[in-house]
């Protein structure tokens, strides 16, 4: 084998998560074709994923590691029927290490279904299987999320195998400048039901024929360029001779755009204005392709400015023309990462507070957000998109930068009027602000306390989340974690009403972190000025649940700090008390009761409030 340089996934990694549509269609006919060969030979690949489809040094994608799964077959598996005579003729998730991300539900557990592999008569695997991988990884190829992430094997499995769910990062591939035949193909390739996926060979053709509508470039892939029209300097051959018959040749349009042919498109509009009337131009702006596309569409797909500016230099030109599938130009501009094609559209008045899905979809800002654009997004935003809309799930613009970690993205936001989404919250009932700790993005956090109102940091620190309120989010983190300082640090000192507690477990950052031991968690919040004796709903003070707690470093760190031992919870219980209580568990707290003996006015004989047997 050639000496490979890098993987499919850190191409992605290079361009922070992302593919280009051209990279995606010139690795996707790699993958297929060489998939297919396979499959001929009888060999199923059983491990298709980024980090296997290596690059060789044309920048051809090359499948590897095919087959490995079963060559490092346990050779025992707990699974295996009894009835089967040995273990060669079972194969299942568990006895061949598979990737759960990317493994098919026929997989998971036996079928008795037979494909000859590296053994005889395996049972549960087979090329469909590949399919099915090769879906998720198209997936990962045209978001830049990992198919089910931020879940377990065991969650993995309920939602591919008991539930029948493709993974929930394939809805967002529909609708956001992939081509309509690509992302349908990519939904068969994740049918439960294996006879129901496509075969690589067809899959092949659908990549194939795609590229025949990209220009040549700096190929990811030599082999898979296609035969276009000779263009020297960027300037094509004159379609003079096919200007005669325009009516004959409706896409010739879509090929000038396809091939880079500037001054051919300009040619082409100017004489069809010209010799044809505005009815003909008018058909010829708004001629669609297979894939219901305008060339202003393609246009701005490829990310060529000076294509899109001959195309607006005819006022007849609709730049809001929606394609297909109900996207404008500008999605598939944001798609391609183009300030300078967006800016370009909004010269001519491009909505840029449009919707998809007829109205009810996202707005074109969450599309940007979704591709990480920040540059795209300020121009948006500049011209007037609305950096708080929020979309048919509950999502802000905000959170889609956030969940996606496109931290420059989100920053643009906040700095165009976006700081109130941070109080926004969306269908699982958290926050930007809730996903940034989450996250642990202390840049935009610190971005945002820097712009936001003490009014609107105030309202988004008391929000609710199912885990808690931002704050006390930030106080519980892992002490091996250091943003989880930074958190306290940040959210502390912006925090205007220090009073502020999670509700569903009646704490404040403070009581959190002394509950946590975490002793270096007490001295920062106590130096940003919160009380050493806040309160919270039951009055107990964090003195006490340190105390509670056998919490021995943060004990010593609040007294020194001034806690007062006598202050009473709502069952007049003071430290002394609680102490006492648990020093049949905890024995440092009886130390601590003589030490706590020698403050001045020690409340010792001061009774709380239950009721005690005369027995």
């Amino acid at each position: 084998m050639d000496r490979c340089h890098g993987s499919v996934q850190t191409a992605m990694q290079r361009n922070e998560g992302r593919l280009t549509l051209e990279q995606i269609l010139r690795y996707g006919a790699d993958i297929a074709r060489g998939v297919a060969e396979l499959h001929a030979a009888g060999v199923v690949c059983m491990n298709i994923k980024p980090s296997n489809l290596l690059l060789d040094e044309t920048g051809h994608a090359v499948v590897s590691d095919y087959g490995l799964p079963a060559i490092l077959k346990k050779p025992d598996c707990r699974k295996a029927r009894k009835e089967c005579e040995s273990a060669k003729i079972h194969s299942c998730m568990d006895c061949t290490m598979l990737s759960p991300n990317y493994t098919a539900p026929e997989a998971w557990e036996p079928v008795k279904k037979s494909l000859h592999l590296f053994w005889d008569d395996a049972i549960g695997i087979s090329s469909e299987s590949d399919a099915w991988s090769f879906g998720c990884t198209l997936v990962e190829m045209c978001t830049g999320s990992i198919p089910w992430a931020g879940l377990s094997s065991e969650e993995i499995y309920q939602s591919v195998v008991k539930a029948k769910r493709q993974p929930p990062q394939y809805a967002s591939v529909v609708g956001v400048g992939i081509p309509r035949e690509l992302w349908k193909m990519i939904g068969d390739c994740l049918q439960f039901k294996a006879s129901k996926r496509p075969t690589f060979h067809s899959m092949l053709a659908i990549f194939l024929r795609h590229l025949q509508e990209i220009p040549r470039s700096p190929p990811a892939s030599p082999d898979n360029d296609l035969p276009i029209s000779p263009v020297i300097n960027g300037i094509g051959p004159s379609p003079s001779a096919e200007l005669e018959v325009p009516l004959a040749n409706p896409n010739l349009l879509h090929r000038l755009v396809s091939e880079g042919n500037v001054n051919g498109v300009r040619e082409l509009l100017a004489k069809t204005a010209s010799g044809h009337g505005q009815n003909l131009l008018h058909s010829v702006l708004e001629a669609q392709n297979s894939d219901g596309q305008t060339a202003l569409h393609l246009a701005c797909r490829r990310g060529s400015v000076e294509l899109v500016e001959a195309i607006l230099e005819c006022k007849e030109a609709n730049v809001d023309v929606l394609d297909k599938d109900g996207d404008p130009p500008l999605v598939f501009a944001l798609a391609a990462g183009s300030p300078e094609c967006v800016r370009a559209l909004i010269k001519r008045n491009a909505n840029v507070r449009s919707r998809l899905r007829e109205g009810l979809g996202p707005s074109v800002a969450h599309v940007c957000a979704y591709h990480g654009q920040p540059d795209c997004m300020r121009e948006l935003l500049l011209a007037g998109a609305d950096p708080n809309a929020v979309d048919d799930e509950g999502e802000s613009v905000l959170h889609r930068s956030v969940a996606k970690k496109y931290t420059d993205c989100a920053i643009v936001i906040l700095e165009n009027g976006g700081c109130k989404s941070m109080s926004i919250l969306n269908s699982k009932h958290l926050t930007p602000l809730h996903l940034c700790i989450m996250t642990w993005n202390v840049a935009v956090v610190r971005r945002w306390v820097e712009l936001a109102s003490k009014e609107d940091i105030a309202d988004a620190i008391d929000i609710q989340s199912p885990v808690g309120t931002a704050l006390c989010m930030a106080a519980a983190l892992k002490k091996d974690h250091e943003p989880g300082r930074s958190w306290v640090l940040l959210s502390s000192f912006c925090w205007s009403r220090s009073r502020a507690q999670d509700t569903q477990h009646a704490q404040t950052a403070l009581h959190t972190a002394a509950m946590a031991n975490d002793v270096e968690l007490v001295r920062i919040i106590l130096e940003t000025g919160v009380d050493v004796n806040i309160r919270n709903v039951q009055n107990t003070i964090p003195l006490h649940v340190a105390l509670a707690r056998g919490a021995k470093s943060c004990v010593g760190l609040l007294l020194s700090a001034g806690a007062n031992c006598n202050m009473q919870d709502d069952d007049g219980d003071n430290a002394f008390h609680i102490a006492a209580d648990t020093a049949k568990m905890i024995r440092e707290n009886l130390e601590w009761i003589l030490i706590m003996l020698r403050y001045p006015n020690a409340a010792v004989d001061v009774r709380n409030h239950r009721l005690v047997s005369d027995n």
